[in-house]
């Protein structure tokens, strides 16, 4: 297998759709229909010259690290959409990456708890692995749970960098406006209220 470039080794992925095989996808090709335990154990065996029983010590390692070693030989149609996410950042870990990509709202569609668990999971991974964390959200509390730095997008445009302390203060009107309708939605959550705007995408 051709290793890919450089930056690819460096940097590991946990996206939108987890990066985790699932039965009954492309029912012709074996590898599709992986448990758990072997997607962990898929990058090991692709990039690392280890034997099973050191695969089967470091993966087991990670498993318990993001708190999925009771699901190790479930499918992955079969967890719940927290362990899934759980599950693949084990998976970009196993990869034993210098970064790692969150790409796209890894604490949405999950319930508060899990939400809570997997933005812990996230910073503990960088302050005691001394990852680099890359977090791709619309989430401000998630954004100041993690960030040392944000950079704001808009229309695939930088319209802000800097600290959570400085994007408070930002004159960007599209900053602004993203923080004025933050501030409104968790008023409107604490007082169990719906809000009453409407946002096109």
């Amino acid at each position: 297998m051709h290793p890919g470039p450089q930056w690819s080794r460096q940097i590991s992925f946990v996206a939108t759709l987890y990066g985790l095989s699932q039965a009954g996808l492309w029912p012709r090709d074996r590898w599709l229909r992986l448990s758990v335990w072997e997607n962990v154990a898929f990058p090991l065996r692709e990039r690392e010259n280890l034997d099973e029983e050191e695969i089967g010590r470091r993966v087991d390692r990670l498993l318990e690290m993001v708190g999925a070693i009771h699901i190790r030989d479930l499918l992955p149609s079969e967890d719940s959409t927290g362990l899934k996410r759980s599950v693949a950042i084990a998976r970009a870990l196993a990869a034993n990456p210098e970064a790692v990509l969150y790409d796209d709202e890894p604490t949405t569609m999950v319930d508060p708890i899990m939400a809570r668990r997997l933005g812990d999971l996230i910073v503990t991974l960088k302050t005691q692995l001394k990852l680099t964390s890359l977090v791709v959200t619309r989430e401000m509390r998630l954004a100041e749970k993690l960030a040392d730095h944000i950079i704001f997008l808009d229309r695939a445009r930088v319209i802000f960098s800097g600290t959570v302390a400085e994007m408070e203060r930002s004159s960007e009107p599209v900053v602004r406006n993203f923080l004025e309708l933050d501030r409104f939605d968790m008023r409107a959550l604490l007082s169990r209220k719906e809000p009453d705007y409407r946002i096109v995408a």
